[in-house]
């Protein structure tokens, strides 16, 4: 699917096709989405460019996303699409600068772009020409990225809480057995913060192309009317990959503290099952020597031998837990 779209009064309005497969008058922005063969091979021969397949468009290499030829820009960029609660999913976006044109080409349907057209035909921005709307596009992408860290950030502090406050759940509506409550509850701190962190690493890759595509841009536009734009768009993918590292330390911290606090909640199951056993062992003795059965036994008829023996035992479980505490062990 092409759509074709102008600018009219600062404001983006679209463009139905020209008869004929031409381009329509006044179109400053074509966005290709998932093109067929025929569409991409129509579009090249009216503007006299290569347009990149989709073959191409997945085979780019890291090196090979940002090229010129000719006077064209070619410039590719991962894309983060999902909403926040969902695994994170990107895709390629190549965009081409030709003359007064800028084209997109997508295989996907990323929410940033039709939130940036949705807002663009409102008037949120004042657009005049195709680099306005490049930048444009690329302020909305970032702050897509940037909504999913806050994400990630807000779900930190609620999984910090967790594991450093003592609640009872990260997650809410969720219950487990008394016995084994704290445990379950850093098992699922890790199981979290395992999802932030592949997210994260998701987000790092497209904060660095936009970097490199932003600074491209801004290389071939010497003393273009936008370069200030691109320099403020360049600062904050900076600030924003700052605030990502920040995040991904933030969640190793507490992956390692997680992981200690689990040995720490263990090793105090074998500390209380050691205390238990050191406690009965002395009453399983006594138990064992009058539970013997052989015929010369002097209390084996005894009147009152059955209330020694279960005193004896509960006597000697009893020194034990009272030496226990005393030394503070338990």
């Amino acid at each position: 699917m092409l759509r074709y779209f102008q600018i009219d009064r600062e404001r983006l309005y679209p463009l139905e096709p020209a008869a004929g497969g031409g381009l329509p008058q006044g179109v400053v922005w074509i966005d290709l989405v998932e093109p067929s063969q025929e569409e991409e091979r129509q579009l090249g021969e009216a503007l006299g460019i290569d347009v990149p397949t989709r073959d191409e468009v997945s085979a780019l290499q890291t090196s090979s996303r940002l090229s010129a030829s000719n006077g064209v820009l070619y410039m590719s960029a991962i894309v983060a699409h999902g909403r926040d609660m969902e695994p994170l999913h990107t895709l390629p976006v190549t965009f081409v600068r030709s003359g007064p044109l800028l084209i997109t080409i997508r295989y996907g349907l990323p929410e940033a772009i039709d939130r940036f057209v949705a807002r663009a035909q409102a008037g949120e921005w004042p657009l005049r020409d195709a680099d306005g709307i490049l930048a444009a596009l690329l302020e909305v992408m970032i702050d897509r990225i940037a909504d999913r860290l806050e994400f990630i950030g807000e779900d930190l502090k609620r999984i910090e809480g967790a594991i450093f406050h003592g609640r009872t759940t990260v997650t809410e509506g969720r219950h487990q057995p008394v016995l084994s409550r704290r445990i379950h509850v850093l098992q699922d701190a890790i199981e979290r913060i395992g999802i932030h962190h592949r997210t994260s690493f998701g987000l790092r890759e497209c904060l660095h192309s936009l970097e490199r595509l932003v600074a491209f841009r801004r290389i071939h536009g010497v003393d273009h009317p936008r370069t200030a734009q691109f320099n403020a768009i360049e600062g904050d993918l900076k600030a924003i990959a700052d605030y990502d590292q920040d995040l991904n330390n933030s969640m190793d911290f507490m992956v390692n503290a997680t992981v200690g606090l689990i040995d720490v909640q263990q090793n105090k199951v074998i500390y209380l099952l050691s205390i238990v056993g050191m406690v009965i062992t002395p009453p399983v003795v006594v138990a064992s020597i009058y539970g013997m059965n052989f015929d010369h036994m002097p209390e084996l008829h005894w009147r009152w031998g059955y209330a020694w023996a279960l005193g004896l035992m509960l006597l000697s479980a009893g020194v034990p837990w009272l030496v226990f505490r005393l030394k503070r062990w338990l």
